[in-house]
């Protein structure tokens, strides 16, 4: 088992940089693949800006908080090794506004052994999903840069 905490930055659609805090709990099935849950907060701040509709122009901001979990597989490149390249992806969902909406998730990083037991983790990863309602529905990409420590047990 491999008990992550991290943070970071959290790019919500481009347009919103914040901080991300987050917590994993893994399960090496093999010795290169790796099940992972996760869950994670942050709080999207999104400037005014004009936003066009059918019925003419709005200015809008956005200010609300957002929770975050997913399961991913994660694929260790070069196990074995003090520093360990991966590639992750997943599926999960995001909370945001009494919204919930389904995301897949995808990113790389490493990790560099601190000790047996003991691990430091960064990473980046894309969160996908759609948002809105109605014909205002768009895709959203938003990118995670994180920094964490991991126990094994």
């Amino acid at each position: 088992y491999v008990l992550s905490g991290y943070t970071g930055a959290y790019a919500f659609d481009r347009k919103s940089n914040s901080l991300v805090l987050g917590g994993r709990l893994g399960y090496y099935v093999f010795d290169r693949l790796q099940v992972e849950g996760t869950v994670s907060w942050t709080h999207v701040r999104r400037p005014a800006e004009i936003v066009e509709s059918l019925f003419g122009l709005t200015l809008e901001a956005e200010d609300f908080h957002m929770v975050f979990y997913h399961l991913s597989a994660t694929w260790e490149l070069m196990p074995g090794r003090q520093m360990v390249p991966f590639v992750s992806g997943g599926a999960g969902s995001s909370i945001m506004q009494g919204d919930t909406e389904t995301s897949i998730n995808f990113g790389a990083g490493t990790l560099l052994f601190l000790s047996k037991r003991t691990a430091m983790r960064w990473e980046v990863r894309d969160h996908q999903f759609h948002f809105g309602t109605g014909p205002s529905r768009r895709t959203s990409n938003n990118i995670e840069f994180t920094l964490g420590s991991a126990l094994l047990f």
